[in-house]
């Protein structure tokens, strides 16, 4: 699929999420979590990273967030604080 011919963004100096951030967040209650923000795949799991694409509910919120910003998201059953800590 179009994994093999993606091209990787350098996010050092970007600040916002766009498509192809790898995002790490701290869940409340579930600790760490790492999402690969790609504009297709979405729901696939590489290794402990899921990918989200922006049409998808999670996509929506975190489409133009920063480190440090909090939002809320169903997460195994429940709502559930969560903080952006790194931008990769």
């Amino acid at each position: 699929h179009g994994l093999q011919n993606f091209q990787m963004k350098n996010f050092e100096s970007i600040q916002k999420i766009e498509v192809g951030a790898l995002i790490e967040v701290d869940v409340e209650d579930l600790g760490t979590r790492r999402w690969f923000f790609l504009p297709f795949a979405g729901g696939e799991k590489v290794e402990n990273v899921f990918v989200v694409t922006p049409e998808a509910p999670l996509g929506k919120k975190l489409l133009g967030l920063s480190v440090g910003d909090v939002f809320d998201h169903n997460l195994q059953g429940q709502m559930r604080e969560c903080e952006i800590t790194k931008v990769l």
